[in-house]
């Protein structure tokens, strides 16, 4: 599998020593990157990754890569895609629907994790997709009608032959004790701050 190492900045390659609770590092693919959300894509005996390096820092706005890799996953050629913030984040695997493939994308127009994109993949070389459907909260709760909850977000969608997982973003009240505990440390932030700037004129500490 390939999890999510940005904050190393790099994409790394992890094999299983015991499905599915212990995995093993086997290589770093890239690095000095800003790379999010890489994807795996198979296609007439080739292998593809599909990355979205963050533009500025942003996590919505990205630009999306295309690496042909070979089966030891070292990068053999490469493609620039498209920039953008509108279902261009990868927003899960690649789904496979009889011959077709299709490329999930999320929608980060307003704020991250407002709703998801399914694109064709039409072709590799150029790499080309249309999209087939966009899903959101409203649509998504006329198919779930039996669980009583209030989405505000749509995030990740994943399929398999047994399994459809959807990762939705659901909006409720914190309970007292942790909205205590939050507020106490907020203010233990700023006492700290105003100690570190005026009683030991530093104000490049990092905490």
């Amino acid at each position: 599998m390939i999890p999510e190492t940005s904050g190393s900045q790099s994409i790394k390659l992890f094999k299983a020593a015991r499905f599915p609770d212990k995995w093993i590092e086997v290589k770093t693919i890239r690095d000095n990157c800003s790379s999010v959300d890489t994807i795996i894509l198979e296609d007439s005996n080739k292998k593809y990754l599909i990355t979205s390096d963050t533009v500025k820092g942003s996590p919505c706005l990205v630009t999306n890569y295309m690496f042909e890799v070979d089966n030891e996953f070292e990068i053999l050629k490469s493609y620039k895609l498209t920039t953008g913030n509108d279902g261009n984040r990868n927003g899960g695997n690649i789904v496979n629907i009889d011959n077709d493939k299709y490329r999930v994308g999320q929608i980060c127009l307003k704020r991250y994790g407002e709703g998801l994109k399914i694109y064709k993949i039409e072709s590799l070389n150029p790499y080309t997709e249309k999209l087939e459907l966009t899903l959101d909260c409203n649509n998504i709760k006329n198919q779930i009608n039996d669980l009583n909850i209030e989405f505000i977000g749509l995030h990740t969608y994943n399929v398999s032959e047994k399994y459809e997982v959807i990762d939705f973003l659901c909006e409720e009240e914190l309970p007292l004790y942790i909205r205590i505990i939050r507020f106490i440390y907020k203010g233990y932030g700023y006492i700290k701050r105003r100690i570190i700037k005026y009683v030991f004129g530093r104000r490049d500490y990092k905490y």
